[in-house]
């Protein structure tokens, strides 16, 4: 389809890259990025709740894709940038996009993280002065509850330990799940069973297992 006939829709194009809300308004969307193998979402929605980039994706996405998008749509500075978890495919971006759009904050899921893009999201923040929020279980921001990981979780990947948000827009009740690995599934569905029920679900594939294992679906 062309970019007229999708926009009819209600739909967000970038390139091959395709997203649905609803017949989104110009200040309401969410668009998520199918990208291999890591992901993007933007969520710019009206009132006061903060408008958040969900995971830049790699450096070559926040340089080529993620930023020249968000400044056509007139972002010049974000007012949350989320990190689902910090590994080069979600949050690689990072070290580019800071000093370019300078994020009022970047939140992280707790929990000790190991890797080369974790050390180089450290090292690129404090000279900005950027505060770094750990967001856990009951954490909120906006309409957006943290579903996963809780404080005292040490898993032994990086996406066992993504974060996981749940939230309604417009009637719809949205569940973000990044790269959630095969243990994280089976602890939030310990912990929170009622709360994978949703309209919209956006995740990626995990290193290990499947994004959306049958006893989700059966919850």
């Amino acid at each position: 389809y062309d970019e007229a006939t999708l926009e009819a829709d209600g739909m967000l194009h970038l390139g091959h890259d395709l997203a649905v809300l609803d017949k989104p308004t110009p200040t309401e969307e969410v668009l998520a990025r199918d990208l291999l193998p890591g992901g993007t979402t933007w969520i710019n929605l009206p009132g006061t709740s903060p408008d958040l980039l969900v995971d830049p994706g790699s450096d070559v996405d926040a340089q080529f894709i993620a930023e020249p998008f968000l400044r056509s749509r007139g972002v010049d500075r974000l007012s949350g940038l989320v990190i689902t978890h910090p590994d080069a495919r979600h949050a690689g971006g990072v070290p580019t996009l800071v000093p370019q759009l300078e994020p009022a904050w970047i939140a992280l899921p707790v929990g000790p993280f190991r890797s080369p893009a974790f050390t180089a999201l450290v090292e690129a923040v404090p000279a900005r002065n950027i505060p770094i929020r750990r967001w856990s279980v009951g954490d909120f921001i906006g309409p957006w509850t943290v579903l996963h990981p809780a404080e005292t979780d040490r898993f032994r990947t990086a996406d066992d330990q993504a974060l996981v948000l749940a939230g309604e827009v417009r009637g719809l009740r949205i569940l973000f799940c990044s790269d959630l690995g095969r243990s994280g599934q089976r602890a939030l569905l310990e912990r929170h069973p009622e709360s994978l029920r949703a309209d919209v679900v956006i995740g990626g594939v995990p290193l290990e297992g499947e994004p959306f294992p049958e006893s989700w679906l059966e919850a």
